[in-house]
């Protein structure tokens, strides 16, 4: 399941306000001279939603994710029908119901219809970018739909290949599935596995921070999903271990129902 929401090494200093607006900023300008604005949008996998400052999460202090929901537009009422990792990025790639856009479970190669949000925006004259986990296409599991049934497996199963695969996305440092933190690998055009110089997430900020700058100026607005894998659990972190748990943290049930 993903949220819009974040990942803790997302925030950090690597990604702050003077960073990231320096970085933004002309390629900003120029988008607002030629009336498209420019989208970046944050997708980081198994955040929920009261983890966040800004939801009234106390647990992990969220300053920049919380400047993002002040600044950008924040999704209220963004509910999944389906919440599974593959179904609701299917659902948010294409604007489809599951049964609809064949995304109903993971590990399956997701259709192509061209319409999806990546494909809308290319043809829409947008420079569209993907980072991060893809989770679309069948992976490693591809042929089987039972956890542990023997598979057929290629060499680089996690390789999405430039095509309909990719659903109008033209920038890509992606890889389909893994949950390697530390030592992340990744692809771009070609199916040479490559693998993060840092922690996952902040290798992600860094990639997205280089597509930024390289489009600074441009004259053409972009369209970049950042979509982190981590974190997960306490002991998948950039140290290796578990943190100590904060004084008065507050564990579940805390996020507060709605009527």
């Amino acid at each position: 399941m993903s949220a819009m929401s974040s990942s803790n090494n997302f925030m950090d200093s690597q990604i702050s306000r003077r960073s990231l607006l320096a970085s933004s900023g002309p390629s900003l300008a120029a988008a607002q001279q030629s009336s498209k604005p420019n989208v970046l949008f944050f997708f980081p996998d198994q955040v929920r939603l009261c983890e966040t400052g800004y939801n009234g999460g106390k647990n992990t202090p969220t300053p920049n994710i919380d400047r993002f929901a002040s600044q950008g537009m924040n999704f209220r009422n963004a509910l999944s029908t389906c919440p599974l990792c593959t179904p609701y990025r299917a659902m948010l790639q294409t604007g489809r119901w599951p049964t609809l856009s064949g995304g109903v479970m993971n590990w399956i190669n997701l259709p192509s219809t061209g319409q999806s949000i990546g494909e809308v925006f290319a043809r829409g004259g947008y420079d569209t970018g993907y980072i991060g986990k893809w989770h679309l296409a069948a992976g490693a599991r591809a042929g089987s739909l039972k956890r542990g049934e023997p598979v057929t497996t290629k060499a680089e199963p996690e390789f999405v290949p430039p095509g309909p695969g990719r659903m109008g996305y033209q920038y890509w440092a992606a890889f389909n599935f893994h949950a390697n933190f530390s030592k992340a690998f990744y692809y771009r055009d070609t199916s040479q596995r490559l693998v993060m110089p840092r922690y996952e997430t902040d290798s992600e900020t860094d990639f997205a921070l280089d597509f930024l700058r390289a489009r600074s100026g441009a004259g053409k607005p972009f369209f970049l999903i950042v979509a982190p894998h981590p974190p997960w659990r306490p002991d998948q972190t950039p140290w290796g271990k578990p943190r100590p748990r904060a004084k008065g943290a507050l564990l579940a049930p805390q996020c507060q129902r709605t009527p």
